[in-house]
């Protein structure tokens, strides 16, 4: 199957860490330009919150109808969102990925991408795993996965609402 956890691994994507253990070590990820990607392993209907326990940046809840959460899912792909770090000096991986974790812990962090991730009730048993890009930029290398797997799946994964 295209996009499952050996697929990345060919990409050349590391890490695949739960989201609860990346909260307490997220000095593991290389701090360099690239694109990270979120998997749900189980095979288990997804469950929704009802509230997103992620931050209200700018006022703005993060929450979404579960009703739209269920029409969004992706069935038959472990992909739940690719994000991207860079091109900017300052944006690594490191460093989105850890704004990621700390709007999901409810922290008034500016990143709404993705922001439907935090309403899986086992968010934080999903993996993230990472990919340093260099040579290209990372918003190319992100949209081209994305079109990649919209041709495959007919949509966007999950918690990718825009490319």
């Amino acid at each position: 199957m295209k996009f499952d956890l050996e697929d990345l691994q060919k990409r050349g994507f590391a890490g695949f860490v739960t989201l609860r253990e990346l909260r307490s070590n997220v000095q593991r990820v290389p701090d360099a330009h690239g694109v990270y990607a979120v998997l749900r392993l189980s095979q288990s209907e997804p469950a929704f919150l009802e509230e997103s326990p992620a931050g209200w940046f700018k006022q703005q809840d993060p929450s979404r109808p579960v009703a739209q959460l269920r029409a969004k899912w992706v069935p038959d792909t472990p992909v739940v969102y690719f994000g991207k770090a860079g091109p900017s000096p300052r944006r690594t991986l490191r460093r989105r990925i850890g704004e990621f974790l700390e709007f999901g812990a409810g922290e008034p962090i500016g990143h709404r991408g993705g922001r439907a991730t935090w309403q899986l009730a086992d968010a934080s048993d999903l993996l993230l795993g990472w990919k340093r890009v260099s040579g290209s930029s990372p918003r190319d290398f992100e949209r081209q996965l994305l079109e990649e797997f919209e041709s495959h799946f007919g949509a966007l994964p999950f918690a990718n609402f825009q490319r």
